[in-house]
């Protein structure tokens, strides 16, 4: 919510800008006993800015790229010290806009404008910072398959993006008693999926566990990018930040997104495979008593898909499942 009503408020001042003689024209965030404490406007570089009102005026602030300009100032039109953040380059104005709102989001919850500040910036800063490089094309499509998954379910309910699981997780996504292995591929006519760990097919009793796999080309004119599904994602949604939470943990950096939106590709075809006790695996029920001989650490293979095809379901059959 902070986020429309910073945009809100940014855009009021803009208009009003003229008529303000200081060198930062603004609005007050709250109002009641607590007006002052948050200052929302522009400054005479046309820059869009927040004041924090922080009585303490001795301790450090964070670090910022060159992007931003932080500092504490003295006001003397205020009689205090305000922490002052500004975003030098329009073309920021959206990440500025997530910063200040966990800067907001961080003082709701009591924190003092210095630690309200410190932790937002690490935050923003796990997110936007940027690697100056893209990971491997596995990766990548990797991500971009599980973004299309989530893309796909929000259609059913706006809020299912929650069941996509960090990628620590053994499975990527679940519902219910659903759980959900998405596999992606970005070769036309690929013939196997490649599991990587020797739990990922595991059969679970009393819980329902399907094989979603989607297969992509590279295309530089295609329609799906990893940043154009993280976007369209986020305007569907209410909890933006438990989101890009999630997001910062993927190999995704906000700062490499003109990197990553090169990287284009078209969709060729989505399958779907119920995963029961009978689906083909490996894992230490095939080995000698059952038990995965010393010193392997990890198993990895290939699974054929001509090999699967009795274990396919609709995918209209599938999305239901979600609607009950």
């Amino acid at each position: 919510m902070s986020e429309e009503k910073l945009k809100k408020i940014w855009q009021e001042v803009e208009l009003e800008r003229d008529k303000f003689l200081k060198e930062f024209a603004y609005k007050n965030f709250y109002s009641g006993s607590k007006k002052d404490l948050i200052l929302i406007g522009i400054n005479k570089d046309s820059s869009k800015g927040i004041m924090i009102r922080d009585e303490s005026g001795r301790n450090a602030l964070p670090k910022l790229s060159s992007s931003f300009q932080i500092e504490r100032s003295f006001i003397e039109e205020k009689k205090s010290f305000f922490i002052t953040i500004f975003s030098k380059e329009t073309s920021l104005h959206e990440p500025f806009t997530y910063l200040i709102s966990l800067i907001i989001k961080n003082i709701d919850y009591g924190l003092s404008p210095t630690l309200a500040t410190k932790e937002a910036i690490e935050k923003f800063q796990k997110l936007f910072k940027s690697f100056g490089k893209l990971p491997s094309e596995n990766q990548i499509v990797g991500l971009l398959g599980e973004l299309f998954f989530v893309d796909q379910i929000l259609k059913i309910k706006n809020d299912y993006w929650k069941g996509w699981l960090k990628p620590e997780k053994t499975i990527d996504y679940t519902y219910s008693e659903i759980d959900v292995e998405i596999k992606s591929s970005s070769y036309s006519g690929e013939d196997k999926i490649t599991i990587n760990r020797l739990n990922q097919l595991q059969y679970i009793k009393n819980r329902s566990r399907y094989l979603y796999y989607s297969s992509f080309i590279i295309n530089p004119d295609g329609e799906l990018s990893v940043p154009d599904l993280v976007d369209n994602i986020l305007s569907q949604i209410d909890d933006k930040d438990g989101f890009r939470d999630k997001l910062s943990c993927t190999k995704y950096k906000m700062g490499d997104k003109s990197l990553w939106l090169e990287k284009r590709y078209s969709h060729l075809e989505t399958i779907v495979f119920k995963v029961d006790e009978n689906f083909p695996r490996i894992n230490s029920d095939s080995f000698k008593d059952n038990k995965i001989p010393d010193g392997i650490t990890n198993i990895k293979y290939d699974l054929a898909l001509n090999t699967i095809n009795d274990f396919r379901v609709e995918k209209d059959q599938f999305f239901n499942n979600f609607k009950k």
